[in-house]
């Protein structure tokens, strides 16, 4: 089956209401994402992004670039924490799938991190933001990632801060 959508129902913020009448907190996961809930992937696939992570920041330091480490918000974070009924329901239906999976994974990412940051002399270049969006009382997602101006706003306020506090 197809759906064609009809680009003339537009409800609020210009949001296409029947591609987005499902509430998120009535959906269940439907298909099982990344397998991170599992704390064995979940170290894995940490370690692999903070390889990745120590890799260009070697690179970076070479050039005398600045490097910082960020775990940015995503709705598919403890997703009962946000506004998220405008988006997509399809949209909506893989933060469900993903979100045992984020909480997993940026839970181990966080520790991981920590373990190896005294080694490198970075711990302070580590800015977690996947809180900063808790308790918003305005749409901040535009879908499983991606964010909105306001929240872009959110984002580099708080980035700018933390920077400046330490020093960086």
């Amino acid at each position: 089956q197809v759906l064609f959508a009809d680009f003339t129902k537009k409800g609020v913020n210009g949001a296409y209401t029947h591609l987005s009448n499902v509430p998120i907190r009535s959906m269940s996961v439907s298909n099982k994402y990344l397998h991170c809930d599992d704390i064995g992937f979940a170290k894995k696939a940490a370690r692999i992004t903070i390889q990745s992570w120590r890799s260009a920041a070697a690179i970076l330091k070479e050039l005398n670039i600045p490097v910082w480490f960020v775990l940015q918000p995503t709705a598919t974070f403890k997703p009962g924490e946000y506004k998220l009924d405008h988006i997509r329901n399809s949209q909506k239906q893989a933060i469900v799938n993903e979100a045992s999976n984020y909480r997993s994974y940026y839970s181990v990412l966080k520790s991981e991190f920590f373990l190896s940051c005294e080694k490198f002399g970075d711990c302070l270049n580590f800015i977690d933001l996947s809180e900063l969006f808790f308790g918003a009382e305005e749409y901040l997602f535009i879908d499983t990632c991606h964010i909105s101006p306001n929240g872009n706003k959110l984002i580099s306020d708080a980035f700018l801060s933390r920077i400046r506090k330490n020093g960086i």
